[in-house]
């Protein structure tokens, strides 16, 4: 699980961005071939602007159903 906010300054364009990070997970850890997974929402936030990134990363189920499957939506500033 990440913990924290990773900050992007973007120098030639003057942006600023905070990720948050979805959490990892270890799949067939002893049988199988192991695999790594990430779970959750990753938050991109453009302080710059207002504008925000939200991706959502599907688990994969038993039979491989969602296996790399991510939703996502881009919400802009009320000010644009």
């Amino acid at each position: 699980m990440p913990i924290g906010f990773q900050h992007v300054y973007l120098k030639s364009t003057n942006e600023h961005y905070s990720i948050k990070r979805p959490n990892s997970q270890v799949g067939n850890l002893l049988f199988g071939t192991m695999y790594l997974e990430h779970i959750g929402k990753l938050i991109t936030v453009n302080h710059t602007n207002g504008n925000v990134c939200v991706l959502d990363f599907l688990p994969t189920s038993w039979y491989g159903v969602n296996k790399n499957h991510v939703k996502g939506n881009v919400y802009k500033s009320p000010e644009d």
